[in-house]
């Protein structure tokens, strides 16, 4: 797969294409001659955030000037899409919550609801995807795909990314701690970031020992789900506190429904968490310094 290190190429040339690669990626799915859809934008928005994980994964390899300015350019280029995305996955969100649930959900009240979702998802995507919005974003991407190709590194081998990767473990294990001590949706957020930069840099760096470094991955991969189910159900339940007032039966309702669920979901999450986080940054970080030697030697 391209989101891939390979063994007999340098580090900032693999890392280089990863990044432009996922970057024309972003920009091919806002591209076809029937329009785009619900999927095109949630890849495309898949696609840079993946992205800014390689990136982040050379942090420490590259200057201020050019992570802060790649990055910072997909950040903004990927705001008008989310605008869009986020509607969805309210509108998701409320239709698994009655799945789950049933007529506990007081369908009544939740279909005004899902009403008021869908007028402000329609809203939403004729603001943005309009073809000469489509048109700008593209054009953007573009260049940063351009100026991604031949990024500047100023370490080589191990030393470009594995400062950053011990990095990227201490913040999840910080944003783990913070969340343990105290659930808020911030804290939980937080550490959903992190957790899936871990994932994103763990599938860059599995071929050095897919076995052990896929496992970790996988168990990433499981945990930014539990936590981005929780976070979609927790901006929900800030709508449904707007959206429903006016029947306080229907709203206490739901958001004991929804508080349930997040509960269940923060529980696997915390306890997953205890698993993948359960040792120090340095310590993971030279684990994989040593998988990385023997790979390359090998190779």
């Amino acid at each position: 797969m391209s989101y891939r290190l390979k063994a007999d190429e340098p580090v900032a040339e693999g890392l280089s294409r990863i990044i432009r690669r996922e970057v024309e990626k972003a920009g091919e799915c806002l591209r076809g001659t029937r329009g785009v859809d619900d999927e095109r934008i949630h890849d495309s928005r898949k696609a840079m955030k993946r992205a800014r994980s390689a990136l982040r994964l050379v942090r420490k390899a590259l200057s201020k000037p050019v992570f802060g300015g790649i990055n910072g350019r997909l950040r903004d280029i990927a705001r008008p899409l989310s605008r869009v995305r986020d509607a969805d996955v309210m509108l998701d969100t409320l239709t698994s919550l009655r799945k789950r649930y049933g007529d506990a959900t007081r369908p009544q009240a939740i279909r005004q609801l899902a009403k008021e979702l869908q007028s402000e998802r329609r809203n939403a995507w004729s603001k943005c995807c309009k073809p000469r919005s489509l048109a700008k974003l593209r054009s953007a991407l573009q260049r940063v795909a351009d100026d991604s190709e031949d990024l500047k590194f100023h370490a080589q081998d191990w030393n470009a990314v594995g400062k950053s990767i011990r990095r990227i473990y201490r913040d999840g294990s910080h944003a783990y701690d913070a969340a343990c001590i105290d659930r808020t949706d911030e804290r939980l957020h937080e550490w959903r970031k992190q957790v899936k930069h871990l994932w994103y840099g763990l599938k860059i760096l599995e071929p050095m020992r897919p076995g052990r470094i896929g496992e970790l991955a996988d168990q990433a991969h499981r945990l930014a789900d539990y936590l981005g189910d929780d976070h979609d159900l927790a901006i929900l339940r800030q709508r449904m506190l707007v959206s429903i007032d006016d029947d306080p039966g229907a709203t206490q309702v739901s958001i004991a429904l929804v508080d349930t669920r997040r509960g269940e979901l923060q529980h696997r999450a915390i306890m997953l968490g205890e698993r993948l986080f359960n040792g120090n940054a340095k310590t993971f970080e030279r684990k994989l310094a040593k998988c990385w030697r023997q790979w390359r030697e090998a190779g």
